[in-house]
């Protein structure tokens, strides 16, 4: 398990060598987004502010790179 683990951990370094080379994140921003429930057509049907999936996203600005995200109830 952990020679999969260094692999992976060195296979990520390498990836962000390349993808994230230049980019600079002087602002992030999170973003929150609402889906409906189970079986409502529109979250104008849902009961409660509650109600429906949540979906969090955390972005660099800038690039309109995504840093992280969460998908959950609220």
């Amino acid at each position: 398990m952990s020679s999969w683990i260094s692999k992976a951990i060195d296979h990520c370094e390498k990836v962000n060598e390349v993808v994230l080379k230049d980019v600079e994140t002087p602002k992030i921003e999170m973003v929150k987004l609402r889906t409906p429930s189970m079986g409502k057509k529109s979250i104008q049907d849902c009961e409660y502010d509650n109600e429906g999936t949540w979906i969090w996203l955390s972005m660099a600005t800038e690039c309109k790179l995504v840093i992280s995200h969460v998908i959950g109830e609220r």
